[in-house]
């Protein structure tokens, strides 16, 4: 599934097989370290594990 970077916005593919909520991952484009983060049955990434604001998080779409 593609996410998207919340710091440059730059889109990836996250392995839905190979990652699961609390996994670190490196954005391909930036190299920023991100977490995998879940809401529902959607994963997603966050600067931080803890990260509440949906709006700074990549989701799948």
């Amino acid at each position: 599934m593609k996410v998207q970077c919340p710091k440059c916005q730059g889109n990836f593919e996250l392995d839905a097989e190979l990652h699961e909520e609390g996994d670190s991952v490196e954005c391909s484009s930036c190299g920023t370290e991100l977490f995998v983060v879940k809401k529902g049955k959607k994963l997603g990434v966050a600067e931080s594990f803890e990260e509440e604001d949906e709006d700074s998080q990549g989701w799948e779409g």
